[in-house]
């Protein structure tokens, strides 16, 4: 018997403190999307997305949107972020999201 998406999703979040911003994913058939959220002040700081993106494969894109997920962070000087996956699986695009982040020596 599998736990569904939403039960992961409040499970990781609840285990957010609130000390450090956030990189949230959210993970469709076609784009993944990206996010920076402060949860002290409860708002979104910078977004990223896969939409405008034509060429290259889904694990392609969402290295981009990694890579620039990373150069706001680093633009910002955040020392240290949580990851948050949403729910989803850490496999797949939702890896390959992560980890083009921390090529950039971002501390998660």
């Amino acid at each position: 018997m599998s736990v569904s998406r939403a039960v992961k999703k409040q499970r990781s979040k609840s285990k957010i403190t609130g000390e450090f911003p956030v990189v949230i994913v959210y993970r469709s058939n076609k784009h993944i999307s990206g996010q920076i959220f402060d949860p002290k002040t409860g708002n979104t700081i910078f977004s990223a997305n896969s939409y405008d993106m034509s060429k290259g494969t889904k694990s392609d894109k969402a290295k981009q949107v990694g890579k620039k997920i990373a150069k706001k962070i680093q633009d910002l000087k955040l020392d240290k972020i949580v990851f948050n996956r949403n729910g989803y699986e850490y496999k797949g695009r939702v890896k390959v999201l992560a980890e083009s982040i921390r090529e950039e020596k971002v501390t998660m």
